[in-house]
């Protein structure tokens, strides 16, 4: 997978991430007040690097978007305790 990561495009979908990447490592619902109701979204997580610098790339969906609009993409280190290499 860590070799794919330079070929997904540059408008991302729910189903582009998973067509290059596969399934996320981990799925974390989360949720927004707006008014008189929540909105939820999903963060998905995959692990990259492993075996050297571990990094950890979660992608927030927008709220009630299905997976068509990325509301957020962040790159992070992962201490070892975290890494999914244990």
């Amino acid at each position: 997978r860590d070799n794919r990561w330079d070929t997904l495009p540059t408008t991302l979908t729910a189903r582009d991430v998973i067509h290059q990447l596969g399934a996320p490592d981990r799925i974390e619902p989360f949720s927004l007040k707006s008014s008189d109701q929540y909105d939820w979204g999903d963060r998905w997580s995959y692990f990259r690097g492993l075996g050297r610098q571990t990094e950890e790339v979660i992608f927030s969906w927008k709220p009630e978007s299905r997976g068509e609009e990325l509301e957020s993409l962040l790159v992070q280190p992962v201490d070892k305790v975290y890494s999914p290499r244990f």
